[in-house]
Protein backbone atom coordinates (compact mmCIF):
# COMPACT_ATOMS: atom_id res chain seq x y z
CA UNK A 1 0.00 0.00 0.00
CA UNK A 2 1.34 3.46 -0.92
CA UNK A 3 1.22 6.08 1.83
CA UNK A 4 -1.04 9.07 1.20
CA UNK A 5 0.07 12.61 1.97
CA UNK A 6 -2.74 14.65 3.55
CA UNK A 7 -1.38 18.15 4.21
CA UNK A 8 -2.60 19.94 7.34
CA UNK A 9 -4.70 23.09 6.91
CA UNK A 10 -1.84 25.35 8.05
CA UNK A 11 0.41 23.90 5.33
CA UNK A 12 -2.23 24.51 2.65
CA UNK A 13 -2.84 28.08 3.85
CA UNK A 14 0.91 28.78 3.86
CA UNK A 15 1.21 27.43 0.30
CA UNK A 16 -1.50 29.84 -0.92
CA UNK A 17 0.22 32.84 0.65
CA UNK A 18 3.65 31.72 -0.62
CA UNK A 19 2.36 31.45 -4.20
CA UNK A 20 1.10 35.04 -4.06
CA UNK A 21 4.43 36.11 -2.59
CA UNK A 22 6.31 34.19 -5.30
CA UNK A 23 5.02 36.61 -7.96
CA UNK A 24 6.00 39.76 -6.03
CA UNK A 25 8.36 41.84 -8.21
CA UNK A 26 11.13 42.04 -5.58
CA UNK A 27 11.04 38.29 -5.00
CA UNK A 28 11.03 37.67 -8.75
CA UNK A 29 14.17 39.79 -9.18
CA UNK A 30 16.01 37.70 -6.60
CA UNK A 31 14.78 34.44 -8.15
CA UNK A 32 15.91 35.65 -11.58
CA UNK A 33 19.37 36.24 -10.09
CA UNK A 34 19.41 32.64 -8.79
CA UNK A 35 18.34 31.46 -12.26
CA UNK A 36 21.26 33.31 -13.80
CA UNK A 37 23.81 31.89 -11.38
CA UNK A 38 22.46 28.33 -11.35
CA UNK A 39 21.23 27.46 -14.81
CA UNK A 40 19.62 24.00 -14.65
CA UNK A 41 21.34 22.35 -17.60
CA UNK A 42 24.78 23.71 -16.69
CA UNK A 43 24.68 23.22 -12.91
CA UNK A 44 23.70 19.65 -12.17
CA UNK A 45 23.77 18.20 -8.69
CA UNK A 46 25.94 15.10 -9.05
CA UNK A 47 24.66 13.70 -5.75
CA UNK A 48 21.21 13.20 -7.23
CA UNK A 49 21.68 10.69 -10.07
CA UNK A 50 18.10 9.40 -10.07
CA UNK A 51 16.50 12.72 -10.97
CA UNK A 52 16.84 14.23 -14.41
CA UNK A 53 18.76 17.49 -14.95
CA UNK A 54 18.83 18.64 -11.33
CA UNK A 55 19.22 22.41 -11.06
CA UNK A 56 21.76 23.23 -8.39
CA UNK A 57 19.60 25.07 -5.87
CA UNK A 58 22.16 25.08 -3.08
CA UNK A 59 23.23 28.81 -3.32
CA UNK A 60 22.66 29.34 0.42
CA UNK A 61 23.59 33.03 0.46
CA UNK A 62 21.17 33.87 -2.37
CA UNK A 63 18.36 31.89 -0.74
CA UNK A 64 19.00 33.61 2.58
CA UNK A 65 18.43 36.96 0.81
CA UNK A 66 15.20 35.65 -0.73
CA UNK A 67 13.99 34.55 2.69
CA UNK A 68 14.87 37.92 4.27
CA UNK A 69 13.05 39.84 1.52
CA UNK A 70 10.01 37.56 1.83
CA UNK A 71 9.74 38.09 5.60
CA UNK A 72 10.12 41.83 5.09
CA UNK A 73 7.40 41.84 2.38
CA UNK A 74 4.78 39.82 4.28
CA UNK A 75 2.19 41.85 6.23
CA UNK A 76 2.88 42.52 9.90
CA UNK A 77 -0.37 40.97 11.11
CA UNK A 78 1.08 37.52 10.35
CA UNK A 79 2.77 35.86 13.32
CA UNK A 80 6.61 35.77 13.04
CA UNK A 81 6.66 31.94 12.95
CA UNK A 82 4.10 31.89 10.14
CA UNK A 83 6.14 34.47 8.20
CA UNK A 84 9.19 32.20 8.41
CA UNK A 85 7.14 29.15 7.35
CA UNK A 86 5.77 30.98 4.30
CA UNK A 87 9.18 32.42 3.37
CA UNK A 88 10.81 28.99 3.56
CA UNK A 89 8.22 27.61 1.13
CA UNK A 90 9.51 29.78 -1.71
CA UNK A 91 12.49 27.51 -2.20
CA UNK A 92 10.58 24.22 -2.71
CA UNK A 93 7.97 26.02 -4.85
CA UNK A 94 10.76 27.38 -7.05
CA UNK A 95 12.20 23.86 -7.22
CA UNK A 96 8.81 22.40 -8.21
CA UNK A 97 8.40 25.00 -10.97
CA UNK A 98 11.91 24.31 -12.32
CA UNK A 99 11.29 20.56 -12.38
CA UNK A 100 8.15 21.19 -14.43
CA UNK A 101 10.08 23.33 -16.94
CA UNK A 102 12.82 20.70 -17.24
CA UNK A 103 10.29 17.94 -17.90
CA UNK A 104 8.62 20.16 -20.54
CA UNK A 105 11.73 21.78 -21.99
CA UNK A 106 9.98 22.39 -25.33
CA UNK A 107 7.93 25.15 -23.67
CA UNK A 108 11.00 27.37 -23.49
CA UNK A 109 12.10 26.84 -27.09
CA UNK A 110 10.09 29.74 -28.57
CA UNK A 111 9.10 31.68 -25.46
CA UNK A 112 11.23 34.29 -23.67
CA UNK A 113 9.41 33.31 -20.47
CA UNK A 114 6.84 30.64 -19.67
CA UNK A 115 3.61 32.31 -18.40
CA UNK A 116 3.47 31.66 -14.66
CA UNK A 117 -0.29 32.26 -14.65
CA UNK A 118 -0.76 29.09 -16.74
CA UNK A 119 0.60 26.99 -13.86
CA UNK A 120 -2.06 25.34 -11.68
CA UNK A 121 -1.07 24.34 -8.17
CA UNK A 122 -2.37 21.67 -5.83
CA UNK A 123 -3.06 22.50 -2.20
CA UNK A 124 0.08 20.69 -0.96
CA UNK A 125 2.36 22.85 -3.13
CA UNK A 126 2.98 20.68 -6.20
CA UNK A 127 1.96 21.53 -9.76
CA UNK A 128 -1.25 20.02 -11.11
CA UNK A 129 0.35 18.98 -14.37
CA UNK A 130 -2.81 17.86 -16.16
CA UNK A 131 -4.69 21.12 -15.53
CA UNK A 132 -1.55 23.08 -16.42
CA UNK A 133 -1.16 21.13 -19.67
CA UNK A 134 -4.77 21.98 -20.55
CA UNK A 135 -4.01 25.68 -20.02
CA UNK A 136 -1.13 25.56 -22.50
CA UNK A 137 -3.30 23.67 -25.00
CA UNK A 138 -6.30 26.00 -24.61
CA UNK A 139 -4.36 29.29 -24.62
CA UNK A 140 -1.45 28.52 -26.94
CA UNK A 141 -2.61 25.49 -28.92
CA UNK A 142 0.41 23.61 -27.57
CA UNK A 143 0.30 20.35 -29.55
CA UNK A 144 3.27 18.78 -27.77
CA UNK A 145 1.50 19.09 -24.42
CA UNK A 146 -1.46 17.17 -25.83
CA UNK A 147 0.95 14.48 -27.07
CA UNK A 148 2.83 14.16 -23.78
CA UNK A 149 -0.40 13.80 -21.78
CA UNK A 150 -2.09 11.53 -24.38
CA UNK A 151 -5.14 13.79 -24.81
CA UNK A 152 -6.61 12.21 -27.94
CA UNK A 153 -9.48 14.68 -28.43
CA UNK A 154 -7.13 17.66 -28.22
CA UNK A 155 -4.64 16.03 -30.58
CA UNK A 156 -7.36 15.52 -33.21
CA UNK A 157 -8.65 19.07 -32.73
CA UNK A 158 -5.15 20.53 -33.18
CA UNK A 159 -4.38 18.43 -36.24
CA UNK A 160 -3.85 21.46 -38.57
CA UNK A 161 -0.87 22.53 -36.40
CA UNK A 162 1.01 19.25 -36.83
CA UNK A 163 3.10 20.45 -39.78
CA UNK A 164 5.07 22.81 -37.52
CA UNK A 165 5.78 20.30 -34.74
CA UNK A 166 9.32 18.81 -34.85
CA UNK A 167 9.56 15.03 -34.35
CA UNK A 168 12.18 14.94 -31.59
CA UNK A 169 9.99 13.38 -28.93
CA UNK A 170 8.76 9.80 -28.47
CA UNK A 171 5.14 10.86 -27.98
CA UNK A 172 5.16 13.22 -30.99
CA UNK A 173 6.60 10.46 -33.20
CA UNK A 174 3.97 8.02 -31.93
CA UNK A 175 1.02 10.34 -32.53
CA UNK A 176 2.25 11.48 -35.95
CA UNK A 177 2.57 7.91 -37.14
CA UNK A 178 -0.81 6.93 -35.73
CA UNK A 179 -2.52 9.93 -37.36
CA UNK A 180 -0.85 9.22 -40.71
CA UNK A 181 -2.17 5.66 -40.60
CA UNK A 182 -5.60 6.98 -39.68
CA UNK A 183 -5.66 9.06 -42.88
CA UNK A 184 -5.25 6.10 -45.17
CA UNK A 185 -7.08 3.23 -43.53
CA UNK A 186 -9.00 2.07 -40.51
CA UNK A 187 -6.52 1.53 -37.69
CA UNK A 188 -6.64 0.10 -34.22
CA UNK A 189 -7.22 2.44 -31.26
CA UNK A 190 -4.23 4.46 -30.11
CA UNK A 191 -3.83 2.48 -26.88
CA UNK A 192 -3.71 -0.82 -28.80
CA UNK A 193 -1.12 0.74 -31.12
CA UNK A 194 0.82 1.96 -28.08
CA UNK A 195 0.84 -1.50 -26.55
CA UNK A 196 2.25 -2.80 -29.83
CA UNK A 197 5.01 -0.16 -29.74
CA UNK A 198 5.98 -1.17 -26.22
CA UNK A 199 6.76 -4.69 -27.37
CA UNK A 200 9.98 -3.01 -28.55
CA UNK A 201 10.40 -0.70 -25.56
CA UNK A 202 14.19 -1.07 -25.52
CA UNK A 203 14.30 0.85 -28.81
CA UNK A 204 12.84 3.94 -27.13
CA UNK A 205 14.88 4.03 -23.92
CA UNK A 206 16.90 7.00 -25.20
CA UNK A 207 13.77 9.20 -25.07
CA UNK A 208 12.57 11.01 -21.97
CA UNK A 209 8.90 10.30 -21.51
CA UNK A 210 5.89 10.86 -19.27
CA UNK A 211 4.73 7.34 -18.43
CA UNK A 212 1.74 7.86 -16.13
CA UNK A 213 -0.86 8.99 -18.76
CA UNK A 214 -0.78 5.62 -20.52
CA UNK A 215 0.70 3.22 -17.93
CA UNK A 216 -2.72 1.79 -17.05
CA UNK A 217 -3.46 1.09 -20.75
CA UNK A 218 -0.50 -1.25 -21.25
CA UNK A 219 -0.39 -5.00 -20.87
CA UNK A 220 1.28 -6.35 -17.74
CA UNK A 221 4.38 -7.31 -19.71
CA UNK A 222 4.69 -3.84 -21.24
CA UNK A 223 4.08 -2.14 -17.90
CA UNK A 224 7.18 -3.91 -16.63
CA UNK A 225 9.08 -2.51 -19.62
CA UNK A 226 8.33 0.98 -18.26
CA UNK A 227 10.42 0.25 -15.15
CA UNK A 228 13.50 0.92 -17.26
CA UNK A 229 12.50 4.58 -17.60
CA UNK A 230 12.41 4.88 -13.81
CA UNK A 231 15.72 3.05 -13.42
CA UNK A 232 17.46 5.17 -16.06
CA UNK A 233 15.86 8.39 -14.92
CA UNK A 234 14.07 9.03 -18.19
CA UNK A 235 10.57 9.55 -16.78
CA UNK A 236 9.07 12.81 -15.51
CA UNK A 237 9.81 13.82 -11.95
CA UNK A 238 6.39 12.88 -10.52
CA UNK A 239 5.85 9.81 -12.72
CA UNK A 240 7.16 7.09 -10.42
CA UNK A 241 4.95 8.20 -7.53
CA UNK A 242 1.87 8.31 -9.81
CA UNK A 243 2.60 4.95 -11.41
CA UNK A 244 3.06 3.32 -8.00
CA UNK A 245 -0.61 4.09 -7.37
CA UNK A 246 -1.52 2.32 -10.64
CA UNK A 247 0.53 -0.83 -9.96
CA UNK A 248 -0.74 -3.97 -8.33
CA UNK A 249 1.13 -5.53 -5.41
CA UNK A 250 3.18 -7.88 -7.59
CA UNK A 251 4.38 -5.01 -9.79
CA UNK A 252 5.30 -2.85 -6.80
CA UNK A 253 7.34 -5.67 -5.26
CA UNK A 254 9.18 -6.18 -8.55
CA UNK A 255 10.06 -2.48 -8.71
CA UNK A 256 11.14 -2.47 -5.04
CA UNK A 257 13.48 -5.37 -5.81
CA UNK A 258 14.89 -3.79 -8.96
CA UNK A 259 15.44 -0.20 -7.84
CA UNK A 260 14.48 0.55 -4.22
CA UNK A 261 16.56 3.77 -4.20
CA UNK A 262 14.41 5.34 -6.93
CA UNK A 263 11.26 4.71 -4.92
CA UNK A 264 12.64 6.01 -1.63
CA UNK A 265 14.15 9.12 -3.22
CA UNK A 266 10.82 10.18 -4.72
CA UNK A 267 9.38 10.22 -1.18
CA UNK A 268 12.27 12.39 0.03
CA UNK A 269 11.15 15.32 -2.12
CA UNK A 270 9.17 18.16 -0.62
CA UNK A 271 6.35 17.93 0.45
CA UNK A 272 6.27 14.11 0.36
CA UNK A 273 9.20 13.90 2.78
CA UNK A 274 6.53 13.88 5.50
CA UNK A 275 5.58 10.30 4.55
CA UNK A 276 9.10 9.09 3.73
CA UNK A 277 9.44 6.93 6.85
CA UNK A 278 6.03 5.37 6.27
CA UNK A 279 7.25 4.23 2.84
CA UNK A 280 10.67 3.18 4.16
CA UNK A 281 9.08 0.99 6.84
CA UNK A 282 7.20 -0.92 4.12
CA UNK A 283 10.38 -1.42 2.12
CA UNK A 284 12.94 -2.76 4.63
CA UNK A 285 12.72 -6.32 3.17
CA UNK A 286 13.87 -4.91 -0.20
CA UNK A 287 16.53 -2.44 0.96
CA UNK A 288 20.03 -3.71 0.18
CA UNK A 289 23.22 -2.29 1.68
CA UNK A 290 23.84 -0.33 -1.55
CA UNK A 291 20.37 1.20 -1.35
CA UNK A 292 20.79 1.91 2.38
CA UNK A 293 24.07 3.76 1.82
CA UNK A 294 22.66 5.61 -1.18
CA UNK A 295 19.70 6.95 0.80
CA UNK A 296 21.84 7.97 3.79
CA UNK A 297 24.22 9.86 1.48
CA UNK A 298 21.30 11.43 -0.35
CA UNK A 299 19.75 12.69 2.90
CA UNK A 300 23.14 13.91 4.11
CA UNK A 301 23.57 15.91 0.88
CA UNK A 302 20.42 17.98 1.73
CA UNK A 303 18.23 17.46 -1.37
CA UNK A 304 16.92 20.66 -3.05
CA UNK A 305 13.81 22.08 -1.43
CA UNK A 306 14.62 20.69 2.02
CA UNK A 307 16.36 22.33 4.96
CA UNK A 308 19.25 20.95 7.04
CA UNK A 309 16.97 20.48 10.05
CA UNK A 310 14.58 18.27 8.04
CA UNK A 311 17.44 16.16 6.73
CA UNK A 312 19.03 15.63 10.15
CA UNK A 313 15.64 14.41 11.44
CA UNK A 314 15.16 12.00 8.51
CA UNK A 315 18.73 10.73 8.73
CA UNK A 316 18.26 9.86 12.40
CA UNK A 317 14.81 8.29 11.91
CA UNK A 318 15.96 6.22 8.94
CA UNK A 319 19.09 5.04 10.76
CA UNK A 320 17.26 4.21 14.00
CA UNK A 321 14.58 2.21 12.18
CA UNK A 322 17.05 0.23 10.06
CA UNK A 323 17.89 -3.41 10.87
CA UNK A 324 21.19 -4.09 12.65
CA UNK A 325 22.26 -6.25 9.71
CA UNK A 326 22.46 -3.10 7.54
CA UNK A 327 24.05 -0.86 10.19
CA UNK A 328 26.85 -3.37 10.76
CA UNK A 329 27.89 -3.18 7.08
CA UNK A 330 28.33 0.62 7.02
CA UNK A 331 31.97 1.67 6.67
CA UNK A 332 31.49 5.15 5.20
CA UNK A 333 33.26 7.63 7.53
CA UNK A 334 30.94 10.55 6.67
CA UNK A 335 27.87 8.50 7.54
CA UNK A 336 29.37 7.11 10.74
CA UNK A 337 30.44 10.61 11.82
CA UNK A 338 26.86 11.82 11.34
CA UNK A 339 25.58 8.91 13.45
CA UNK A 340 28.07 9.70 16.25
CA UNK A 341 26.92 13.34 16.26
CA UNK A 342 23.24 12.53 16.92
Amino acid sequence: MNPTFLPPLQHMAAVRVALILYEHKDIQRKLDAIDYLHRPILNLDQLLPYTKHIPCTKGEKAWHLVKEKAIETLPNFLAPKLKVKVAEMLRPLYWEYKKFLIDHSFLQAFRPKVPFNYICWKSEGTIDRIRTAKNFIRNDGEVRMACVYFMEDEILRLRPRWETVPSFDFTVIFWKQWLNKKKTKHVISFFEELDEWFRWADSYQCFSIRVSPFFHLLSRENRRSCFKWFERNKAHDDDLRLCLNLMDEEERVELFLRKPSCVLRCFLRWPFHNIFMEMANQMWPYITIDCFLDILRYIHSVPPGLEDTFCLKFFKEFWDASPDSLKEQVEDDCILEQVVNF
